[in-house]
């Protein structure tokens, strides 16, 4: 539960930044001990623990310092091979003579602290026994947490009552009933940082003081403490790492976006585990389900009794209903309780006003999985959105998974499961195509259009609301599933993009992952959130977030299906030489210009296989590239024209189209097909072969007896190109270095100048002053409100000059802009125009006129639904008419943002076309890297323009020269 939870007025939202992001990397975390150093081997316990996972561990204990060289922690340190640094404070302050007291002296003692860790290259420091006070040497440099054996909500006069050295001896004073541990961010004075968490209570049996020294008293509840402590500073460092905590401009806390003022407080450590210790392979993998609401009489739950029936469920089933009924020879029960035996599973079929009450049965009975078909959420608006977020928190209590609510079910086509607990109308065709869709309904429509193309699955997930499980737990479980080839997502939605990107490019390498996403237009956005309550996020983004996660996008529902289908049946193609096989000319040329059309090569056959064609086909055929059989061609002439071109090693693919000819049945020539490419030997590699045999009647018996031997068989040969085309654009995703966190005191400035206008943009001034401090190379403005301050501006000439006012964005577009300002003369006169034509100005910006041949945009949008990109391309005026950008998704590798750049039209211009002056390509990567951090570091950072970026060849470097940047 959240401590005292408080929301901020409108307009009272401050600027927040991460403790950590995950896509800096590794949360890198350094203990610094003073004796055993359990609490940071607790850390390290959870760290190995979650490494056995399939996502792994998001932190990693990089090193260790103590102050006592000779404490336990040492040598256990040394044991598990992480780094030890140690420097003896006691010592230390003999040596100079000093009372360990000291300030000055610990000041100094704490910058040898900072040289000794700084190989290590932490993110956060974890005072993890260590019983000395850390100076602002350390605070200012890195985010510090602490953990206290007691509760430091508690606060008493003023003060919090139990920080400080005796805090549990003092919390035993005051007779507290519960003893807790805190974790907190910590601070200069003492125990006085926010704090993160608070632990489940221990008891105090104050029976126990009568029959023991009060030390020794205080020493057995202090260990009791202690062991809480170990546990809520793994839970703390786990929670940064994943991101769950931000800090703003005043120092507030935030936890998952929410306000945190009193920390969150564990009320059982067997409540809301974390999802690694939760059981989400009931789902695919039931041994026993309970269907709630199931009724003899009909409806959902009798539907969802069927389907798990017909569908070979071997483990127990059971029915719950108000009246015990049994259902299809189900026996039924009254409610959970009354189930003798485990339920892995509970199906819901209630109406939504019962589904909380039922849900809580489930997690008293101990229930892992829920599958909750039940609609009436927050698809319906602001009270199903509450209701919804109960039901949310219910589940996690329990440490249930849940798919839905507001769905259609759960199929597992795996024989060790034969699991088809859904409402669809018919059982899905086993297969190797694992499909996962948003919208049921939809789902519905695609399964039944699967039998066309010959396809079956290996699972079928309807995610619903996506409540609970999204579709980012799913993917690592079909990534490991022997019987997925192709996983195929239908999404209105990606929640957690962030997790979505790590996970997809990792499984994208080794399984195709297809992606339909819907809600690309306004329009679509709209119609997704009113369908399932999603928010759609701006295309741009989403496409540039699919593309570094290596997924394939398709554009349309056929496309999709059509991918997924070739994808299960064939490798993907290694480059892009096609060879078309063919018994028309017009087919040929439609193959042909859809090909090249999509960026393809069509070699002609080598001479040595045209050579052994001419002997084998009709005189009238052509052997080169189409090869031409004509249609009068046998079936036999087709099997022989393809082995020879796989046989030839020139190509990565084989198109092979037919027209229905009038003497030969289009079944008998995908028979010679199959047979011969089943007889060839096996030392030729088999290359993918994609086919179109034309006609809905004369084309489909080839179609039925290529798809269903693996080849796969469309009906037009554009669908070809087209998909091929697809899944050639699939990129290989890249791995970002992971980079080192900005120091605690820097980002702490840079929060302080994002205070923004009424719009949402920043003032020039802190704009500026922003991108100043974080290095991007500017042009250095000056502003001015007088003649005097003019006077004293010190301006370099020629000069530009720009209108600073809080309600003007563009200010060219108004008149705001004046170029070749000649002398302080010229300035004087162009600061008093501009003062008068705009009322309410802060006052006039110059800057020196930077002449330049390349002006270049380097700009920034952030979406709530795909995160951050960053937009480059050819600058000015003319931006937003030439469109000659690239998106690249936040975090990106500097590899990245070259091929972003060589990719743009106007590429050949940085080069040096037909003469001009080449440009220095690091100077702007430089700045692409700058950027790319500083959105990942400050998240609030809503938009950002960059334009013109003008190349400066006196400075061989691209400099900003102008800047607009919103805030959230």
């Amino acid at each position: 539960m959240f401590c005292g939870f408080v929301k901020r007025k409108m307009g009272e939202n401050a600027m927040k930044r991460n403790l950590h992001d995950p896509d800096l990397g590794k949360l890198k975390v350094v203990g610094l001990i003073s004796g055993s150093g359990n609490t940071l081997w607790k850390v390290y316990e959870l760290q190995k623990e979650l490494e056995a996972t399939w996502e792994g561990s998001p932190f990693e204990v990089v090193g260790c310092f103590s102050s006592d060289p000779a404490a336990k922690g040492v040598e256990t340190a040394q044991s598990l091979g992480i780094p030890m640094a140690s420097l003896d404070i006691r010592a230390f302050y003999k040596e100079r003579g000093k009372k360990i007291s000291d300030r000055e002296v610990r000041r100094e003692y704490d910058h040898e602290v900072l040289n000794l860790i700084a190989p290590f290259e932490p993110d956060v420091i974890l005072l993890a026994g260590y019983v000395w006070a850390v100076t602002e040497v350390v605070l200012d440099h890195y985010t510090v947490v602490n953990v206290h054996p007691a509760d430091l909500t508690v606060i008493k006069d003023g003060r919090k009552a139990y920080a400080g050295a005796n805090g549990v001896g003092d919390a035993l004073a005051a007779h507290e009933r519960y003893l807790h541990a805190s974790s907190h961010l910590a601070t200069s004075a003492l125990d006085s940082g926010p704090v993160l968490f608070v632990s489940p209570g221990v008891e105090v049996d104050y029976a126990l003081a009568s029959s023991m020294d009060q030390n020794e008293f205080i020493r057995t509840y202090l260990n009791k403490v202690n062991a809480q402590s170990r546990l809520i500073a793994a839970r703390t460092i786990h929670e940064i790492a994943l991101g769950y905590f931000e800090v703003d401009q005043d120092g507030s806390l935030f936890y998952k976006g929410q306000p945190l003022p009193n920390g969150f407080r564990i009320n059982s450590w067997d409540e809301n585990k974390p999802l690694h210790e939760r059981h989400i392979e009931a789902l695919l993998k039931p041994s026993s389900i309970a269907v709630i609401g199931a009724s003899a009489k009909g409806g959902i739950g009798h539907a969802v009794v069927k389907n798990i029936q017909s569908g070979g469920f071997s483990g127990k089933l059971v029915v719950v209903n108000r009246n015990s009924d049994t259902v299809l020879g189900v026996d039924g029960y009254q409610t959970m309780s009354q189930i003798p035996h485990d339920v892995d599973m509970a199906v819901i079929t209630t109406p939504s006003s019962s589904v909380l009450s039922v849900v809580e049965d489930c997690g008293r009975k101990g229930v892992k999985a829920i599958v909750c078909i039940a609609a009436g959420f927050k698809e319906t608006g602001d009270k199903g959105a509450e209701a919804e977020a109960q039901l949310k928190a219910i589940v996690d209590k329990y440490n249930m998974r849940m798919i839905g609510p507001n769905c259609m079910g759960i199929n597992n086509t795996n024989p060790d499961a034969k699991l088809n607990a859904t409402i669809l109308h018919d059982i899905p065709v086993p297969g190797n195509i694992a499909f996962v869709t948003q919208s049921g309904g939809l789902g519905a429509v695609l399964l039944d259009y699967s039998k066309h193309l010959g396809i079956g699955f290996s699972a079928v997930v309807s995610l619903g609301n996506q409540t609970d499980v999204t579709v980012n737990d799913l993917l690592p479980m079909l990534a490991e599933d022997d019987s997925t080839r192709v996983i195929l997502l239908y999404l209105e939605t990606i929640p957690d993009y962030r997790r979505f990107r790590r996970i997809a490019a990792k499984i994208s390498q080794k399984k195709p992952i297809i992606v339909l996403k819907a809600g690309r237009t306004e329009a679509g956005a709209r119609a997704a959130s009113s369908h399932t309550g999603s928010l759609a996020g701006d295309d741009r983004v989403m496409a540039s977030l699919l593309e570094s996660a290596g997924v394939i996008r398709a554009d349309t529902i056929y496309s999709a299906f059509f991918m997924a289908s070739v994808l299960s049946k064939i490798e993907r193609p290694r480059g892009r030489r096609i060879a078309v096989v063919t018994n028309g000319g017009g087919p040929g040329i439609l193959a042909s210009d859809a090909f090249s059309r999509a960026g393809f090569e069509l070699p002609p056959l080598p001479q040595d296989v045209q050579k052994r064609l001419k002997e084998i086909l009709l005189p009238e055929a052509s052997c080169g590239n189409p090869v031409d059989l004509v249609a009068t061609a046998p079936p036999a002439h087709y099997a022989a024209a393809i082995q020879e071109v796989m046989k030839s090693g020139e190509y990565d693919a084989v198109a092979l189209l037919g027209i229905p000819p009038a003497t030969i049945h289009t079944a008998d020539v995908a028979k010679s097909v199959v047979a011969g490419l089943q007889e060839m030997d096996q030392s030729i590699p088999r290359l993918p072969l994609l086919s179109c045999f034309f006609g809905p009647n004369l084309g489909a018996g080839a179609r039925e007896i290529l798809n269903a031997a693996g080849y796969p068989c469309l009906e037009y040969p554009e669908q070809i190109a087209e998909i091929l085309t697809a899944i050639q654009r699939q990129k290989v995703p890249s791995s970002p270095a992971p980079l080192v966190r900005t120091e605690t005191s820097k980002a702490a400035r840079m929060l302080k100048l994002m205070r923004p206008d009424k719009n949402g943009y920043l003032p020039q001034q802190s704009a500026w002053a922003m991108l100043e401090a974080w290095g991007f190379a500017i042009a250095k403005p000056v502003t001015v409100a007088s003649r005097q301050e003019l006077a004293a501006a010190g301006l370099s000439f020629p000069a530009v000059a720009k209108i600073d006012h809080p309600e003007i964005i563009h200010k060219s577009d108004v008149g705001g802009v004046i170029l070749n300002v000649r002398d302080q003369e010229s300035a004087a006169e162009v600061l008093q125009e501009l003062l008068a034509k705009f009322p309410g100005a802060r006052g006039v910006t110059f800057q020196q006129q930077i002449k330049a041949d390349t002006e270049m945009i380097l700009g920034a949008v952030r979406d709530d639904a795909a995160g951050a990109a960053v937009v480059v391309g050819l600058g000015g005026r003319l931006v937003e008419l030439l469109k000659d950008v690239s998106f690249i998704h936040v975090p990106f590798a500097r590899e990245d943002a070259r091929r972003a750049i060589l990719s743009l039209k106007s590429a050949p211009l940085l080069a040096g076309y037909r003469g001009s002056r080449a440009v220095n390509l690091d100077s702007l990567l430089d700045q692409m890297e700058l950027l790319n951090r500083l959105l990942i570091e400050f998240t609030d950072i809503r938009e950002i323009d960059l334009n013109p970026l003008m190349y400066s060849a006196k400075d061989n470097a691209f400099i900003i020269t102008d800047c607009r940047i919103r805030i959230a």
